[in-house]
């Protein structure tokens, strides 16, 4: 990336843009401010193939600004960041992080986005945390691809509230086409709020339409509404074991019919077409046979994973052969990247407060990082966040973070400082560093090792191998710091992981009992409910370094170790294989059958 003035003509706005709405709003006192200060703010662009312009990746509004400034007065060439031509992904992600921070995108704008970089092989997991928001709300911009074209358009004018449409984007198109004709009679009422998803579950109510069966099978009672307009079965029990033994049937003549794969997807799902990408039988497409709680059935033919058609991709290019001798296979993690970040933020402040506590080995730490280019030795503070609010409140809420705070705010005393920032990483400048310099002067040596103990422990970084190579060299006992909380047993997704933490604790859990049944007899464990109550368990994920319950790679902070250990041992680190962890949102039906259900998340 290069620094360049680029001259107003020269200058269009990229297909790639993401800000396809709401661009012009605002845009006089943009303009005017523009005037006044200047363009305080580089624009972000790539050059254009077989020209000499270039096209704006970041930054239309300013760009749009300065347009109409050049129409009463020439305009100076703009300041500009040069990104490398070619690079969709990287435009893009570039586009839609800077946008995020500024005016609020249209929820559509951003659907259309996160679909793009999903399609150019980007996970949910990735693209949230690139640009610092849930994988809860990617999931549900991506989803919004299921709405007909008629509530899109009732939702980008804003005359239908975003919450709504995501509750009717997991609504079958049958569905949609029903509350959309109730929705346009001014005399009828389509529900909306909390009434909406009691209207989409649909109740125990279920039309003898959506049959797949011959009613005459039917052992019980067909009965009629009050109008006899809509004949409903009275037992939803005897129609779903009607109805599943015509789901299979479907699925074998499916199959028969020269379907590479059919797939029945559990009840209450719904369609993640970001998921998928269209693809005819003759190219071995699958087919998605979707049950819904109304009783509906909807099959989805001709799509094939993203992934599975990646790799069909490369084999036919002829490099599947040696993707597969030389790559890594992925593997699934037996920590999920939410209960990867808990530990990491909970265990980095317990190793940041040891660090305080042992000047002697920060200050060979800090030695090390200066010649070895450390990450986060620019230097700056770490910059890990916690993955959502529940994350970040049981962090806060950890012994370690209050005894570091603690060391932290007695050094910002010795220097003088009554800021909140971090000691670290805030471009002081020389004048400011001279006054650290003077202030520093006048402490002990013993304080001034307790300044860079705290200073050093600031730069950590959150989930990284040294960190786990500390924790283990300080012979940390995350006893000490941490203790269960109900955010970790959330967090807790692996039933091997779970069935041998029970047991661990002393329970004898049912091979058959599902994560939601194993969570509550660990937590029953813990407090002691029906037996003596467990002191002082800690999981082994809090043990340094890392340990798990299965024969799966743990987590990728114990990969990073495992790196180091075997580079300190003089071993040839670059000739062994390191983990690869598997995308978690590659498998859109993850969740065991006992915890199947449509999510009704709302819009966030």
């Amino acid at each position: 990336m290069e620094f360049n003035h680029i001259p107003l003509e020269k200058l269009t706005v990229s297909r790639i843009n993401v800000r396809t709405h709401g661009a012009t709003d605002g845009l006089d006192s943009l303009a005017a401010s523009i005037k006044a200060q200047g363009l305080l703010q580089p624009l972000l662009v790539r050059s254009v193939a077989d020209s000499e312009g270039f096209e704006i990746v970041a930054g239309q509004r300013r760009f749009l600004a300065c347009q109409r400034l050049a129409q009463d007065a020439p305009v100076e060439p703009l300041p500009c960041l040069v990104l490398d031509a070619g690079d969709d992904v990287a435009a893009l992600e570039a586009s839609l992080a800077e946008n995020l921070e500024r005016l609020p995108m249209e929820p559509f704008d951003q659907h259309e986005a996160f679909a793009q970089l999903v399609k150019r092989g980007q996970g949910v997991a990735t693209i949230a945390a690139c640009f610092g928001v849930t994988e809860r709300l990617v999931k549900q911009r991506l989803a919004l691809a299921n709405l007909t074209e008629a509530i899109k358009r009732e939702a980008r004018k804003g005359d239908l509230d975003i919450a709504d449409a995501q509750l009717l984007a997991l609504a079958t198109p049958k569905q949609q086409r029903e509350w959309m004709k109730l929705y346009r009679d001014k005399e009828q009422y389509a529900p909306q709020g909390s009434p909406l998803k009691a209207w989409l579950c649909g109740g125990e109510a279920i039309s003898t339409e959506v049959a797949l069966f011959p009613l005459a099978e039917y052992p019980g009672r067909v009965v009629t509404d009050l109008f006899g307009e809509e004949t409903f079965f009275d037992d939803a029990a005897q129609f779903w074991t009607l109805q599943n033994q015509a789901i299979a049937a479907l699925r074998d003549r499916l199959l028969a019919d020269g379907w590479v794969q059919v797939e029945v997807v559990e009840t209450g799902e719904y369609f993640r077409s970001w998921e998928y990408q269209r693809t005819g039988k003759s190219e071995g497409g699958w087919v998605l046979i979707l049950p819904h709680r109304t009783g509906e059935v909807v099959c989805h033919e001709g799509f094939l994973p993203l992934k599975e058609a990646r790799r069909q991709a490369r084999q036919a290019a002829g490099l599947e052969v040696e993707a597969a001798n030389d790559a890594p296979k992925a593997t699934r993690s037996e920590v999920p990247q939410a209960l990867q970040n808990y530990l990491a933020l909970h265990k980095a402040a317990a190793v940041r407060y040891q660090l305080t506590q042992n000047p002697a080995i920060a200050l060979r730490l800090t030695v090390a990082c200066l010649i070895g280019s450390a990450t986060n030795w620019s230097v700056r503070a770490d910059r890990t966040s916690p993955h959502n609010p529940a994350i970040e409140v049981s962090t806060a809420k950890g012994a370690a973070l209050d005894r570091f705070g603690e060391e932290w705010a007695t050094v910002q005393r010795w220097l003088g400082d009554s800021s909140d920032q971090s000691l670290v990483g805030r471009g002081y400048g020389e004048g400011q560093t001279a006054e650290a310099f003077r202030r520093l002067l006048e402490l002990s040596d013993e304080q001034v090792l307790k300044v860079l103990a705290v200073a050093v422990a600031e730069t950590l970084v959150a989930g990284s191998g040294l960190a786990e190579r500390l924790g283990e060299l300080l012979q940390i006992d995350m006893r000490r710091f941490w203790k269960p909380d109900e955010t970790f047993l959330d967090l807790l997704t692996d039933k091997e992981a779970l069935t041998r933490m029970a047991a661990e604790l002393g329970a004898a859990p049912s091979s058959k009992a599902t994560r939601k049944e194993l969570r509550g007899l660990i937590r029953r464990r813990l407090k002691g409910e029906g037996c003596p109550p467990t002191a002082d368990w800690l999981p082994r994920y809090f043990e340094f370094p890392t340990q798990g319950y299965t024969a799966r790679p743990v987590s990728e902070a114990r990969a990073a170790y495992d790196k180091l250990a075997r580079r300190g041992s003089g071993a040839n680190s670059e000739a062994e294989d390191d983990a690869v962890f598997e995308d978690e949102e590659t498998d859109g039906w993850a969740e065991d059958a006992d915890e199947a259900g449509v999510e009704w998340d709302e819009a966030a």
